[in-house]
């Protein structure tokens, strides 16, 4: 039995209760930073924002592809949605379970300290937590959607004496990106692509998903 506790409580704890404290506090700081995340993701879906691990990428770049990466991405972002949702009702309900057990078995100085606590500790992670996801956003957002392109006209230099037309301007501007898009799509590995990384998706996203790629062709 522990006399002197990290949170000099007026009675001595056991083990199990310790522990449950332990647990409680875990509890309240991953519930703070899960409804951070939560926050992040509900953001990003409503200003058209997908966060860099949930980008659909492959080697084809048509304009329909993109299309249907982008449309992967959100389709991902929102069953991201769905599972934190779902992991903070766990642990909320496992949070609920450890707040009845230590406010029955303390008493009423003690559990009022042990609440306290915890909770600035959950609130201080909560802060943290918020910053880093807002600056996190504004470069996401950023990124994803600029101003617009710069006057390639005034960043191009012509030396050769000889006027330019707007395609040639365009495709010099790109510098070392610039690639000539193939002449036949590898469609099949396009497709296969898509199948894998829609197994992880809910049957409707999925479908839904599955039904861009029609287009494809």
């Amino acid at each position: 039995m522990v006399a002197v506790h990290y949170y000099y409580t007026s009675q001595p704890f056991g083990q199990g209760l310790l522990s449950a404290r332990s647990r409680f506090e875990a509890l309240r700081i991953t519930k703070a930073k899960r409804l951070c995340s939560l926050s992040f993701l509900l953001r990003c879906r409503d200003q058209g924002t997908v966060p860099h691990y949930l980008q659909f990428h492959h080697h084809i770049h048509s304009e329909a592809a993109k299309r249907i990466y982008r449309k992967t991405s959100f389709c991902l972002l929102r069953e991201r949605i769905h599972h934190t949702r779902r992991e903070l009702d766990a642990i909320s309900r496992d949070l609920l379970g450890m707040h009845l057990r230590l406010a029955a078995e303390l008493s009423t100085a003690d559990w009022a300290l042990i609440d306290r606590i915890t909770f600035e500790r959950a609130s201080r992670a909560a802060a943290d937590d918020k910053v880093r996801q807002c600056h996190k956003f504004q470069r996401l957002h950023g990124a994803q959607h600029a101003g617009p392109r710069t006057d390639t006209k005034k960043t191009v230099v012509n030396l050769s004496g000889r006027p330019l037309e707007d395609a040639a301007y365009a495709a010099l501007g790109k510098g070392l990106n610039y690639s000539v898009a193939p002449t036949v799509l590898p469609i099949e590995d396009f497709l296969s692509g898509v199948k894998r990384a829609v197994r992880s998706l809910p049957v409707e996203a999925a479908e839904e998903v599955r039904k861009e790629t029609v287009f494809v062709s």
